[in-house]
């Protein structure tokens, strides 16, 4: 849980493991469907058993992730900055 933990927040900061963020919870879902659960905190409609549901939700994050750094590495791209170690996958 807390490799979980710490992926996360990595990707959060500008590190672009989405992929293997997700391929480890597909991996671990049953370990990480509470830890999840407590980041993301989904609605009280969603089934919290439902792995499928789950899944889908955690895919749904990681898509936000990525289009929010896109978005940001194309500022930088507009505005002509440097984008440090940064690197388009």
């Amino acid at each position: 849980m807390k490799a979980y933990q710490q992926l996360i927040k990595a990707v959060n900061r500008g590190v672009t493991f989405f992929d293997e963020l997700h391929a480890y919870f597909k991996e671990n879902q049953a370990a990480l469907a509470d830890t999840f659960c407590t980041i993301r905190a989904p609605p009280a409609t969603v089934d919290r058993t439902d792995q499928t549901q789950l899944l889908n939700l955690h895919e749904a994050m990681i898509n936000d992730l990525k289009s929010s750094f896109m978005n940001a590495l194309g500022k930088d791209r507009m505005y002509k900055r440097e984008c440090g170690a940064v690197t388009d996958q």
